[in-house]
């Protein structure tokens, strides 16, 4: 019985940029979600829908990209911050404080809150890998 084996060329190196970038977009993407659908609900149904759209968005690069899905929540979790730091430079309170002591406090304050909402983007990436490698998709 013959083995089947999965071949592939990469033109220009490795392809992992493409899907650290969209797995960070897709998570920025997800936060920004009920702002995006104009939701006036309660806090506790933007959460919902923020988490949802987080788990989703990693079942989807977890599936697609299937090797080493840990990477997906890292992502993630790198692009909360960046958008965090972005956000502090960009206000106008902090323009005379120094701007790499605030990024650094903001950041050890907000780090569980991105460690949070990793976890869905982590639990649908590995949702996402067993998809794939159980042939369902």
């Amino acid at each position: 019985m013959a083995v089947l084996r999965r071949t592939g060329t990469q033109i220009g190196g490795s392809a992992d940029p493409l899907w650290w970038g969209l797995a960070a977009t897709l998570g920025l993407l997800s936060l920004w979600l009920p702002h995006l659908l104009s939701l006036e609900a309660t806090h506790l149904t933007q959460v919902l829908v923020v988490e949802s759209a987080l788990f989703f968005s990693g079942a989807l690069v977890g599936c697609l990209r299937p090797r080493r899905v840990w990477r997906w929540a890292a992502a993630s979790y790198i692009a909360f911050a960046i958008r965090d730091i972005f956000a502090l430079m960009a206000d106008t309170a902090y323009a005379g404080a120094i701007p790499y002591a605030q990024a650094v406090i903001q950041f050890g304050d907000h780090a569980p809150l991105y460690l949070v909402q990793c976890l869905p983007v982590l639990a649908g990436a590995y949702i996402g890998y067993f998809i794939s490698s159980a042939g369902l998709r």
